[in-house]
């Protein structure tokens, strides 16, 4: 399997079906992410949730995927929308997304808490057979003192895969999936 250049597995089962189904939509995550960062010098998870949905469906696309943003879909209350629909050759992937910032150890939108509040989301989500659910956080370090970013590695012990994009340093990113238990 061809390594891409600033995308480093921290956690998960590289045999699984997610990562195995997946992976060449995390592949272009790394690519379209370092490709913004190196020619236009921008940060395109460093903004805010739906600017950087809209990178992970763009490469969604470019991995073969067919993929929507802000879909609609049944809830345990209501009707309402998921972050991300990918649809894999066998899947379908339904993802809540949080963005974490700043210091990933505080209390309110910090690691945890996102994790919290996206696994909360998902978790009112309705699945048919074939369907899965997610949460995933996306954390950015670009505020972060470098001394502080082993707190992200830290925060893989929460979550069933955990990948470090871009390079190690402020311009870095880290995605974290968990999956819904039950799917």
């Amino acid at each position: 399997m061809k390594k891409i250049k600033h995308l480093d597995l921290l956690k998960g089962d590289s045999t699984s079906n997610f990562y195995g189904e997946l992976k060449s939509w995390i592949d272009e995550v790394a690519l379209l992410y370092m490709t913004y960062l190196d020619d236009l010098g921008y940060l395109p998870f460093h903004d805010h949730e739906q600017c950087a949905v809209s990178l992970l469906v763009a490469a969604a696309s470019r991995a073969g995927h067919l993929a929507l943003a802000e879909c609609a879909v049944d809830r345990e209350e209501s009707a309402g929308r998921a972050d991300l629909w990918i649809v894999s050759e066998n899947t379908h992937y339904w993802f809540e997304f949080k963005r974490s910032a700043f210091r990933p150890n505080t209390p309110k939108w910090g690691l945890k808490h996102s994790l919290k509040i996206a696994l909360h989301e998902v978790g009112q989500l309705y699945f048919d057979d074939g369907e899965v659910g997610v949460a995933g956080i996306i954390a950015v370090t670009d505020k972060m003192p470098a001394g502080r970013r082993k707190e992200y590695e830290d925060f893989c012990e929460n979550v069933d895969f955990a990948f470090h994009l871009g390079p190690y340093g402020w311009r870095g990113a880290y995605l974290y999936f968990k999956i819904l238990d039950g799917n």
